[in-house]
């Protein structure tokens, strides 16, 4: 954001080999998630890291609970990745 006042971000996952599928709990299925990031608009947002609870995220539960957030359905996000937690929410500007 620093040379530009919008950028995309695209997070895009597809199926794991059924040789790595007992190693991880993500979604079985391809999915994308596609944002316009600006610097200037209403909507912000506060990502924060704080200690993990749990042992991971909930897959596929965990990016509808996503959308649910961004789609103004939700006022908060988290989720546990890699022994970290993440927690997504909305605030006022």
């Amino acid at each position: 954001m620093q040379e530009h006042s919008q950028v995309l971000c695209v997070i895009y996952d597809v199926v794991l080999p059924e040789l790595y599928r007992p190693y991880c709990n993500g979604p079985e299925f391809p999915h994308a998630l596609a944002l316009m990031i600006s610097s200037d608009g209403d909507n912000a947002f506060e990502l924060q890291q704080l200690p993990a609870t749990g042992d991971g995220d909930d897959g596929s539960q965990g990016i509808l609970r996503m959308i649910s957030l961004l789609s103004g359905c939700s006022d908060e996000f988290d989720s546990v990745v890699r022994g970290s937690r993440w927690q997504l929410n909305p605030v006022k500007v």
